[in-house]
């Protein structure tokens, strides 16, 4: 929690590099930012996890549902996969 990091903040077009340690800057919203994000990437039903969480509507859980590279790579599988005649086995090159 020591570890230093650094918050780059412009003003007026004029950078500045401004340093704090970890524990300065995390919050319960982190953690809780934190474990949704984790949830999500195990693949916890959304309804599920807007329940753990405590959301009385499931669109605020829905923020945390971003598709990020490796996710964009399993939807489009699995998309595939449910077409109708989809083979995997076949050669895309044929």
């Amino acid at each position: 929690m020591t570890r230093k990091f650094v918050k780059v903040v412009y003003q007026k077009n004029q950078r500045f590099d401004e340093e704090y340690e970890l524990w300065e800057k995390l919050s319960s919203h982190s953690g809780r930012h934190t474990f949704s994000m984790l949830m999500l990437d195990l693949k916890v039903d959304i309804t599920e996890l807007a329940d753990l969480m405590g959301h009385g509507s499931i669109a605020t859980t829905m923020i945390y549902r971003t598709i990020r590279g490796e996710d964009k790579i399993w939807v489009v599988n699995n998309a595939w996969k449910n077409l109708p005649g989809f083979d995997p086995n076949l050669d895309p090159k044929k």
